[in-house]
């Protein structure tokens, strides 16, 4: 069983994050690949605090796994910034199983915003993305 915490600030101080990762590593002779098996995200952010930083957020979600080389990275892609956001997950577990992800958007204008979100694993595969609406009230 891994345990290890850790936060990060995302570019262009859009976002703070700061993730707990527990999971169980297992291997298998089949690599697919990362598969999101499932990521909860409110439809709508509250006021939160993060590594200091506050301003709208969510608190994700992400049951995932990867029978080969274990996860590597959540990806969050804000499509009107057209911008990549990478959270290194360490220790590349294999299972993640109910991660909470406390995710704020720092100045983010009201409203709804497009985000896609998905996993990369240490040999370069990746899952296929999911697609969800933050709205900002």
């Amino acid at each position: 069983m891994n345990s290890s915490s850790f936060s990060r600030l995302l570019g262009l101080g859009l976002a703070a994050v700061a993730l707990t990762v527990s999971g169980c590593s297992s291997t298998s002779a089949s690599e697919p690949g990362p598969i999101i098996d499932n990521l909860d995200v409110p439809a709508t952010t509250s006021a939160m605090t993060v590594q200091g930083q506050t301003g709208p957020g969510v608190v994700l979600t992400l049951t995932a796994h990867d029978d080969g080389a274990g996860m590597s990275a959540l990806h969050v892609f804000f499509t009107e910034l057209g911008q990549d956001h990478v959270i290194n997950i360490p220790n590349a577990p294999t299972t993640l199983t109910g991660q909470k992800i406390d995710f704020v958007i720092l100045n983010a204008p009201k409203g709804s915003h497009a985000v896609e979100f998905h996993l990369s694993d240490a040999k370069g595969h990746e899952s296929a993305i999911l697609d969800r609406t933050i709205t900002v009230p």
